[in-house]
């Protein structure tokens, strides 16, 4: 939160602490990744450990059950086979085991 002239002050400040002191103290920063979303689900989707997921872009396609429409459209070009997919920040993971 906030806006880039006030992050700007503070890293800023903590650099001149930096020097200024025998402390060292250290920058984090937080960078927003992409938003993904999922379409509506018409039914709940009940996954066991091991069970295949499908994410697709395809708006209105035709899917199964064990399929979820995300609104990204780079994301079959972001992931990669092994990548480790995070929904609903991070209850439940799901790994890309192909494109």
């Amino acid at each position: 939160h906030g806006d880039h002239a006030s992050h700007l002050a503070v890293i800023r400040r903590i650099r001149t602490l930096n020097k200024d002191t025998d402390h060292t103290i250290a920058i984090l920063l937080d960078t927003k990744g992409p938003e993904v979303r999922s379409g509506d689900v018409k039914r709940g989707i009940e996954l066991k450990a091991g069970d295949t997921l499908t994410f697709t872009t395809r708006q209105e396609a035709q899917y199964d059950e064990r399929c979820v429409e995300v609104s990204y459209d780079g994301f079959v070009r972001s992931v990669q086979p092994g990548d480790i997919i995070l929904v609903d920040g991070g209850m439940m993971t799901f790994k890309v085991e192909k494109k």
